[in-house]
């Protein structure tokens, strides 16, 4: 094996009484060439995200001004571009953040008619006495579900089970009409910790939502156990194809995160490392479905390099979720955004869709030419709550397999 060091070829470009270097050419980094079967093999040429080196300490206040300016720095950073941006107002504290920083003309925002799923109460006020327009888009809720679904997996080419995709395709649509750059806070939860799964794999539970998965997670003894068991969707054993071994690789996945023992720095970096890059293929997906470019401005190089700065038990403090972003948000955000510990996310009714279109879910399954690889024996094609993702979750699978599979 013969490793490829970075070479830089440079030409001379000549501009009167200016001279300067112009690209040519450019290796990258970290590639491994085989020089019999002439096969490489290439790796990351740093992981952004590994823990600084040295001690790391919990921020002081002199810390907490430095990286409150350094994050408007990064927003405003990201808002640079040839044509007008916009920013996604969730109502939670991400979005909230760059949209009070960013101050469009114009922050979209999206909700359900459930209650349980309508935070558009939080995202006014957030651009309450800004000047800054708060566009509202009432998701779609009365649609074929399985067309629909069908209909995003043709820009899907990696697989997604997340329901999210529905409101942000919706959402989407309508920025498009107008804008080509949207500014979201995807990222904000894996680098400030703003996931009650690490409550719940910790052995705690703050929030009533999560009672359910905290009782059957509950005989689970050891914290990356139940970290693991946070991350299924649904019963893997409905799946025919499916083999318990796979355990053991999520289990060397989240042991090659470790660099010492602590389990919540262990949790964080797994997310960062592997759950992340999922939402940023939706992101990615679904922005190109639409013809527009989404920017994940917290994920900002300079910003994620200085917050990794600090010790992991910053990040969740007497049982709080976002501590650090709670105090950078502080006097910039409006204190009942802040300070907000009932957030799940961009939530859908998605049980609510899959009870409505359960006979044409069954239908598909049963007549799909993949059917003979789930037992449909023992799955009852209905959802026992409105945020069940079981059967959502085998439908996006079959189609996926139907769309891109070879057989």
């Amino acid at each position: 094996m013969q490793r490829v060091r970075p070479r830089l070829d440079l030409d001379r470009h000549d501009l009167g009484l200016r001279t300067t270097p112009a690209t040519s050419h450019l290796e990258p980094a970290r590639v491994e060439i085989d020089v019999d079967s002439g096969q490489t093999r290439t790796s990351c040429y740093e992981d952004i995200f590994a823990p600084a080196g040295g001690p790391r300490e919990a921020p002081t206040s002199e810390w907490i001004a430095q990286t409150r300016d350094l994050l408007a720095e990064c927003v405003i950073d990201s808002t640079i571009s040839d044509t007008p941006f916009t920013t996604f107002c969730s109502g939670g504290l991400d979005s909230s953040l760059i949209t009070r920083i960013a101050r469009p003309e114009i922050a979209y925002h999206c909700n359900y008619s459930d209650p349980e799923c309508n935070e558009t109460f939080f995202a006014q006020q957030v651009v309450q006495g800004t000047g800054i327009r708060l566009f509202v888009v009432n998701a779609q809720e009365s649609f074929d579900l399985v067309a629909r679904l069908a209909d995003i997996v043709e820009d899907f080419d990696e697989l997604s089970i997340g329901s999210v995709i529905l409101p942000l395709d919706d959402l989407l649509a309508q920025v498009k009409r107008r804008y080509k750059v949207i500014l979201t806070g995807t990222g904000g939860d894996e680098l400030f910790a703003g996931y009650a799964r690490y409550q719940l794999a910790l052995g705690e539970c703050y929030q009533d939502s999560y009672r359910g998965l905290y009782q059957r997670m509950r005989e689970i003894a050891s914290v990356p156990d139940r970290f693991e068991f946070t991350h299924r969707k649904g019963d893997p054993s409905l799946y025919r194809f499916y083999r318990s071994e796979v355990e053991k690789t999520f289990a060397a996945a989240y042991e090659a995160c470790r660099s010492r023992d602590d389990e919540l720095e262990t949790m964080l970096r797994f997310d960062r490392r592997h759950f992340l890059e999922g939402l940023l293929n939706i992101d990615d997906k679904l922005s190109g479905r639409h013809s527009l470019e989404s920017r994940p401005s917290l994920l900002h190089q300079r910003l994620v390099r200085r917050v990794l700065e600090v010790g992991t038990a910053t990040f969740m403090r007497n049982g709080d979720l976002k501590p650090v972003l709670r105090e950078l948000a502080a006097g910039r955000v409006p204190r009942p955004v802040v300070h907000r510990n009932d957030k799940m996310g961009f939530t859908t009714p998605i049980g609510t869709f899959v009870n409505r279109a359960s006979h044409l879910i069954r239908e598909r399954l049963m007549d799909s030419r993949f059917s003979h690889l789930y037992d449909l024996r023992r799955l009852n094609l209905t959802a026992e709550t409105k945020f069940s993702r079981e059967v959502f979750g085998l439908l996006m699978l079959d189609l996926w397999l139907n769309r891109y599979a070879v057989r």
